[in-house]
């Protein structure tokens, strides 16, 4: 125990580091096709939903269902049964039929799983019947699913119309073909060739003067026989076969991934010619790039077989590949590999010598050159995933390039390909931005991720944390258990406020429960009251439990009532006056309902939860808050709404409205203001947008005039702060004096003070400094200092954090989980 001094009183601080939280390894990455949300998989099946925000990455999401296994892959296909042109802010916000794309993943069960992104805890599950999944993987148009199975073949799926219902019984996908490519080996990975329409004339017997459109695909696909097979869909037929060097070795090594590099410059030039292929492969040029187990590189023709370029830059397996396209046609590809050893290396195109630029630009793909730019390092462990997102312009929807890496040390890698991976001056020119759109995003995206590449830690942007100020409980949820403290007490702290001397400690913490998952995922959100009811909350399930205390504690399940017993939530809290009303928002349908606790009585023998109403939302619920009656709730699309607790009923009326997602809301002690911070949705050009706090009037729903003072004077540790604020407590000894944390800081401050930077005063007052005006200018700086002091003020003391909040009247407690302990239980 600590204390922290401010401008009028002392806080003192409880540490806490006794929470073993661990984050698992990253598994598999995908980005949906249109670039705006990253899908994460974890070990232990867990699924997370990332959305880039300019400076700060947002954690939407986290989808963990019912995987035995570990998964093994993530694609994102287009929905085909939307059309391209609907309004979706017309649709349902929870119908997944109206979203424009869809979740699949894979795992060593040799499952399919289809997660719904708009209702946390919906899936279907679908068997292969080809033993373990090792990638899987939707055609460019979102028509076809393909995935290898251990028993060496390649499965061909037609996604189908979600059905209204979850079931696990429900099949979302149909199978179409079953292709053997592999013999008495596992097929590794596959790719997505080329897709050809054709025109085939109806028999005299059919329809006279009809024709019919059938469409050819191409698959590429590797496996642990070191061969990669070229199979024509829908003829099932292997085609060309690929086999890579032995390199001295008794046997061929393992195709980890595969990827098809399409030449668009030379198909548009062939159709604008107008002429009509004999065969398929008359126009074929494109490139089909390879990694494998004895960490090489390779590059062939798709169109005659033969090995162009092979890299050896890994010392042992190359695990991930991705690529990008670019705009400039002398480089139109870039590729980056990874694997053992944590090192991200580039691949790039250079023109031929000598030639004109017209001439170079009409070259051929695989008649191009190939060579190996640089690398970059900043994993500790192995890399196991690599996903590219390809710049775009045009309107809202303009961003730059982006490669993310995903490692064994549970974090993402964030790379900017032309700033992290320094080409030539010919070959920067030719792929720098050329629209104005491109050059903003592109500058944006730089002075983001600055001269180096950027690692994003994985702590939770929700906490799996509560805390209990009146019985200094703390709740706190692990990915293997969950652990119910009692925090200790300290003596009163003798002298003045604003001591710096640490108080005594008269009672330390006690651990009262620890309770094992197993089998079951962790909860998204946890959540206890004064009388030892502690909720968990998975995307799957509600479970609700009972603390006895006493000479022989007890830990109870509570039973649930019918009407909630198998819905799915996205939020919990605790409401009410004595905060004996649990407030659960459904994600099954867009509902909250409030129950309360009956003990255990002569009537019943066990606790229970009865309903006590049910009222309808205008969304998902992803935040709730409280205080006293008042409730409130944010939604998906950035609006929060107020709820009365006493009535039960909504004023369906929006209050306010978030710049971005929301990442915490807390009410202050008389419920009079609503705090609710968020992320920025974009900033301007060269500009930093950091995470935004803002405090609304209950009454008039408008912003208060400190929080309108805050947003032109904002001090710089948080408008260039590039981690959310989570989440904001008050002191119960001043009800205006609050503590907001994100996971590397935590502020101070005073709504009843006006909001000031503060640090121009105190760089003019340290230039004042002179060695023989030191004592002289010394009180007149330390009333500077106290007059134009930072309000909110910044601390970096206690980091990373998972939890900070007032336990009692200027008693402050803060989680921690030191990186250092953190990387300790990484495998070596």
């Amino acid at each position: 125990m600590s204390s922290e001094s401010t401008s009028s009183t002392a806080l003192r601080v409880h540490r806490c580091r006794f929470l073993k939280w661990q984050p698992q390894a990253i598994v598999a990455l995908a980005w949906r096709p249109d670039g705006k949300q990253l899908a994460v998989a974890r070990e232990k099946g867990s699924i997370e939903i990332w959305v880039p925000i300019t400076e700060s990455w947002h954690l939407e999401l986290t989808l963990s269902g019912g995987h035995v296994y570990d998964v093994s892959s993530l694609t994102w296909a287009r929905n085909t049964f939307v059309d391209e042109d609907t309004d979706l802010s017309d649709a349902d916000p929870l119908g997944v039929q109206r979203y424009p794309y869809r979740l699949f993943s894979g795992d060593r069960a040799g499952a399919i799983w289809e997660w719904d992104v708009q209702r946390p805890g919906r899936y279907w599950r679908q068997e292969s019947n080809g033993g373990a999944i090792w990638e899987i993987c939707a055609s460019p148009d979102g028509a076809l699913l393909a995935c290898t199975c251990e028993d060496g073949s390649v499965h061909v799926l037609e996604p189908q119309p979600v059905p209204g219902v979850a079931s696990r019984s429900a099949h979302t996908l149909t199978l179409r073909h079953v292709v053997r490519v592999v013999q008495r080996k596992h097929a590794l990975c596959v790719a997505w060739g080329r897709m050809r329409s054709t025109k085939r004339k109806r028999s005299a017997r059919e329809e006279a003067g009809a024709s019919e459109v059938s469409e050819q695909r191409e698959l590429w696909v590797g496996g642990a026989d070191g061969r990669i097979h070229a199979v024509r869909i829908p003829n099932c037929e292997v085609v060309r076969t690929l086999e890579l060097p032995s390199m001295g070795r008794a046997s061929l090594p393992l195709v980890w991934r595969v990827l098809y590099l399409a030449d668009e410059h030379a198909e548009q030039q062939h159709g604008a010619a107008g002429k009509r292929a004999p065969d398929w492969d008359s126009t074929e040029s494109g490139v089909v790039v390879t990694v494998d187990s004895a960490g090489g590189t390779a590059f062939w023709s798709a169109r005659t077989g033969t090995q162009l370029e092979r890299f050896c830059k890994h010392p042992a397996d190359v695990l991930s590949l991705a690529a990008c396209p670019q705009s400039s046609e002398r480089a139109p590809w870039s590729v980056f590999s990874s694997g053992i050893g944590g090192k991200v290396a580039h691949f790039t195109v250079v023109a031929p010598t000598g030639d004109a630029g017209d001439s170079a630009a009409r070259a051929p793909l695989d008649s191009l050159r190939w060579v190996y730019t640089t690398s970059q390092r900043v994993h500790t462990h192995d890399v196991l995933s690599l996903a590219a997102r390809p710049a775009a312009s045009g309107g809202d929807t303009a961003h730059e390039a982006l490669l993310v890496s995903g490692s064994v040390d549970a974090r993402l890698g964030l790379y900017a390909p032309w700033r992290h991976f320094q080409l030539s001056s010919q070959e920067a020119s030719a792929a720098a931005p050329s629209s104005s759109l491109q050059r903003a995003s592109h500058s944006q995206l730089v002075a983001t991720l600055g001269s180096c590449p950027r690692l994003l830690l994985p702590y939770p942007h929700t906490p799996p944390i509560d805390l209990c100020s009146r019985s200094r409980l703390l709740v706190a949820s692990t990915n293997e258990q969950l652990e119910l403290w009692r925090l200790g007490e300290a003596e009163s702290a003798s002298g003045e406020h604003g001591s710096s001397s640490s108080p005594p400690v008269s009672t330390s913490p006690e651990k009262l429960v620890s309770v094992q998952y197993k089998s079951l995922p962790p909860p998204t959100h946890v959540a206890v009251n004064e009388q030892g009811v502690v909720v968990l909350l998975r995307p799957a399930r509600l479970s609700v439990y009972h603390f006895v205390d006493g000479e022989a504690a007890q830990w109870r399940k509570v039973r649930l009532p019918s009407e909630v017993r198998h819905l799915t939530g996205s939020a919990a809290i605790f409401c009410g006056a004595e905060r004996n009303i649990l407030a659960f928002a459904s994600s099954r349908r867009p509902t909250l309902y409030f129950m309360e606790l009956l003990p255990a009585s002569a009537v019943a023998a066990k606790p229970r939860m009865t309903l006590l109403g049910s009222l309808p939302l205008r969304g998902l619920a992803l935040r709730l808050a409280s205080r006293g009656k008042c409730l409130a709730a944010a939604f998906a699309d950035h609006s929060i709404s107020l709820i009365d607790v006493k009535l039960m009923r909504d004023a369906c009326k929006v209050l306010c409205w978030a710049p971005g997602p929301v990442s915490g809301l807390a009410f202050t002690p008389q419920s009079e203001q609503l705090c609710v911070c968020s992320l920025p949705s974009s900033a301007g050009q060269g500009q930093a947008a950091g995470p935004a706090m803002q405090f609304w009037e209950v009454e008039s729903g408008r912003l208060t005039t400190w929080s309108r003072t805050l947003a032109k004077q904002m001090p710089d540790s948080l408008r260039k702060h590039r981690s959310p604020v989570l989440g904001v407590s008050f002191n119960p000894a001043r009800e205006h004096a609050f503590v907001a944390f994100s996971h590397f800081a935590t502020w101070t401050g005073d709504l009843d003070q006006s909001p000031s930077a503060g640090a121009q005063s105190r760089r003019q007052g340290g230039k004042q400094k002179r060695k023989g005006k030191r004592k002289a200018n010394d009180d007149r700086q330390q009333q500077d200092q106290r007059t134009e002091a930072p309000n909110p003020k910044h601390c970096l003391e206690y980091q990373p954090l998972l939890f900070a909040g007032f336990l009692a009247a200027d008693e402050v407690v803060t989680i921690e989980r030191p990186w250092l302990h953190i990387s300790a239980a990484l495998p070596p």
